[in-house]
């Protein structure tokens, strides 16, 4: 998996886990609730706004790229019979 897939996938799962909508981070960041689902459906980010998304959020970007990683890890430690 690349980077930045590794990356918005976790943003997407600290949206989720935080509680956040797309519509909710839309107002948040100044945008319109479909500005954000085409931000993500086309995984099209600025570091600006990436680094946006992480303050709402309540993380670095260091810290949304060691979740990632840890994530990914933890899939990799399956047995055959899971």
């Amino acid at each position: 998996m690349s980077s930045s897939v590794r990356i918005i996938d976790t943003l997407k799962r600290e949206l989720k886990a935080r509680g956040y909508t797309y519509r909710a981070l839309a107002g948040k960041l100044g945008l319109s609730e479909s500005a954000v689902k085409n931000m993500f459906a086309s995984a099209n980010f600025s570091l600006r706004r990436l680094d946006e998304i992480c303050d709402v959020l309540e993380l670095d970007i260091g810290d949304l790229v060691d979740l990632g990683k840890a994530q990914e890890q933890r899939i990799e430690q399956l047995s055959e019979e899971q």
